[in-house]
């Protein structure tokens, strides 16, 4: 991809591509669409320091690797995937948009350095309530949207305010904020 430095959007998903590299000299690079490949590592994104949207839905990533460098980075589109773990995206702070829907995830953890974030989709995972039930059915567990420190929360088949509760017990900045909007009856159970 030599002579492109001045590429600011590159789609190139349904590719089977199972490695990201020949990146490097896209410099100026703001959104990349590698949707629907084969890759199984986040990696060869180091010289993209511009960019902004970041898609790699439908692949076979289980781990969120080098992402560290992307400084600039607003947007983050993992769903589909393979990841175990909420990890590795401590240096993220300006990430507003956060996909992680339809992996393996078990536990909300690592986003306290996230500040900048609005958006956070975590449905079809594998995250649990209360005496190790699922909180979810099979298609909605967890939608969270996040903005100026408040937090309205939509969990799909939560039966009580106390499942809920245990459910964040374990994360003290989703504790902070739970304890602040419960005081203020700005959570609502049931389906929505």
């Amino acid at each position: 991809m030599n002579n492109l430095s001045k590429l600011e959007r590159l789609e190139i998903s349904n590719n089977k591509i199972t490695n990201i590299e020949n990146l490097d000299e896209l410099i100026n690079l703001i959104v990349l669409y590698l949707n629907a490949n084969k890759i199984r590592k986040i990696k060869g994104l180091n010289m993209l320091v511009e960019l902004i949207y970041l898609h790699l839905n439908n692949n076979k990533i289980n781990k969120i690797t080098n992402v560290n460098c992307l400084k600039k980075l607003e947007y983050l589109f993992l769903s589909n995937n393979r990841v175990k773990k909420i990890e590795n995206l401590e240096s993220l702070s300006i990430l507003r948009d956060l996909d992680l829907s339809n992996n393996k995830i078990k536990k909300v953890e690592n986003l306290e350095n996230l500040t900048s974030l609005l958006f956070l989709d975590l449905d079809g995972n594998l995250i649990k309530g209360q005496n190790n039930n699922y909180c979810s059915n099979e298609t909605d567990n967890t939608v969270a949207y996040i903005k100026d420190n408040t937090v309205n929360i939509s969990f799909h088949n939560f039966p009580s305010i106390e499942l809920f509760k245990s459910f964040c017990e374990d994360n003290l900045i989703y504790k902070q904020w739970i304890e602040s909007i419960i005081e203020n009856d700005k959570i609502y159970f049931g389906n929505v």
